[in-house]
């Protein structure tokens, strides 16, 4: 959605000065205390070493790391997805490309390079999107403590992620070493490793976060339902392929960590490939939050992240590892995202009810009087939503004359977008909504951008003198907006009694 130019470029700025104080604070704790830190997990003098050296260009990351999240959201927010997903591409392919071919001159000290090199990367990438036309950003200088509390609270749940897994990764630090030997430390790095590719799920909840806003902003329940249906079979398809591929880079691993002991080496594929086993359901897990984060559901969202990332997580690991050694700790991570999922399941029925979870409609704004149709726009999907349109109408008890004034609107409107993109394919969704004032249709289209309320639109063809000629009788009752990329028409269709 395009971000406006007053109070968005205040949040913007404001955001933008968050995360460079953030980096910094960050920054600073890692140089003066990651030392110590690393001493309090009683590592082996070599272990040590290691996470030196890994940590020496870590910091540098930890200082952009806010403010390259920040920028990538923004972006992406202000309809540029190319961009966006160049950069965030770009940051993941070649950090870990780059780290395999750093590690092999530079030890571990070349992976903690390529992620700042490729984070540095990232950014110039974003910066590009300042240069576009289609840019909307603009830096409007600004400090308000309501805006502040605004963006804490719903940075609430990504921020206790980063905290919980820092909190895993201590808990699993102390009870290999107290329980297996300091030497057998480098088997938590692969834990952490995983973890760290699995946040590449956190990519479907903000792709579809900006579209669930929408569709929170509609009131549109059927739109919700229909995002988070085809969110949550990507997110499964994701996690079954990173779950694949985790399974098949783990022999690369101990190269990758310089483990060359023989029996540490076999640990750490072993762990590689049992902890991968948790993917799906960490992936849905992920994808769930991001929800919750859209609705306004802060604790129950915060609560999903500590069951996925610490609590059952570390519960299990610690429990079957000690029952059943490593082989058991690694069984307790990779089952806890599973567990994770079930229990929140059963918290959200058990307090909302069956017929809530997972969505939590009944605390979303609208209602179940909305209809969602999808066509390509050519003629006869034209056509065919305009007969289902008018079939839903009449089952409603629409009058005749208000139906007949939409299908009317349908078949031109469309006509009128296929004129403006001719030879190419465009799809569509079209909403419609029982309102108390009236018949309301909001249609999205990926095709070329122009605002299809004007009422002086310039007259090229028989739609477009239709549209224009009802637009004007529309009054202020239609509206348009570029949003995410795509147009988006809003017109309310007043019912006699209105």
């Amino acid at each position: 959605m395009k971000i406006l130019q007053g109070k968005g470029g205040s949040c913007l700025c404001l955001g933008v000065l968050m995360s460079i104080v953030v980096g910094v604070v960050l920054f600073l704790l890692t140089c003066l205390f990651g030392e110590m830190y690393l001493q309090s997990c009683t590592p082996t003098e070599e272990v040590l070493a290691q996470a030196k050296e890994y940590l020496s260009w870590m910091r540098f990351t930890i200082l952009l790391l806010p403010f390259q999240t920040l920028l990538g959201a923004v972006v992406y927010s202000d309809g540029d997805e190319t961009v966006s997903t160049i950069a965030t591409a770009v940051q993941g392919v070649g950090n870990i490309v780059f780290s395999i071919v750093l590690s092999h001159f530079m030890g571990i000290r070349g992976i903690g390079l390529a992620s700042f090199l490729f984070y540095v990367v990232s950014l110039l990438i974003l910066a590009l999107h300042f240069r576009k036309k289609s840019n909307s950003l603009r830096w409007n200088l600004h400090f308000s403590f309501d805006i502040l509390k605004k963006v804490v609270r719903f940075s609430i749940i990504d921020s206790s992620s980063y905290l919980f897994l820092a909190i895993l990764t201590a808990a699993l630090n102390a009870f290999v070493s107290g329980q297996y030997g300091p030497q057998y430390l480098i088997v938590v790095s692969v834990v952490t490793l995983t973890r760290e590719l699995q946040l590449l799920f956190e990519g479907i909840g903000e792709a579809v976060g900006p579209i669930l806003s929408v569709y929170v902003g509609e009131e549109n329940h059927g739109g919700l339902r229909t995002i988070y249906k085809l969110a949550s079979k990507s997110a499964i398809i994701e996690g079954l392929a990173v779950t694949v591929v985790l399974v098949l880079i783990a022999p690369l691993v101990p190269q990758v960590l310089n483990v060359t002991e023989p029996e540490l080496a076999r640990w750490v594929v072993l762990g590689m490939r049992l902890t991968a086993i948790g993917s799906t359901f960490m992936s849905l897990l992920y994808l769930i939050t991001s929800y919750y984060l859209v609705i306004d559901q802060i604790v129950l969202g915060t609560v999903a992240c500590a069951l996925r990332d610490v609590v059952l997580s570390a519960g299990l690991a610690v429990v079957l590892g000690k029952v059943l050694g490593l082989t058991g700790m690694f069984i307790g991570l990779a089952a806890a995202s599973a567990l994770a999922y079930a229990l929140l399941m059963i918290i959200v029925t058990a307090r909302y009810g069956k017929e809530d979870c997972p969505l939590l409609l009944s605390r979303v704004p609208g209602n179940d009087q909305s209809w969602l149709f999808h066509l390509s726009v050519e003629p006869e999907q034209i056509i065919g939503v305009q007969k289902k349109v008018e079939a839903l109408l009449n089952e409603k008890h629409v009058d005749k004359r208000t139906v007949g004034e939409i299908k009317l609107l349908i078949e031109e409107m469309y006509m009128l977008i296929a004129d403006k993109n001719e030879g190419k394919q465009v799809l569509s969704e079209l909403t419609v909504f029982l309102r108390s004032e009236g018949i309301q249709l909001i249609s999205k289209d990926n095709g070329v951008l122009f605002d299809i309320s004007e009422e002086d639109m310039s007259v090229t063809s028989l739609a477009s003198f239709v549209v224009s000629d009802y637009m004007e009788k529309l009054g202020d009752d239609k509206r348009h907006l570029t949003t995410m990329s795509f147009n988006r028409s809003a017109f309310l269709i007043k019912t006699p009694a209105n």
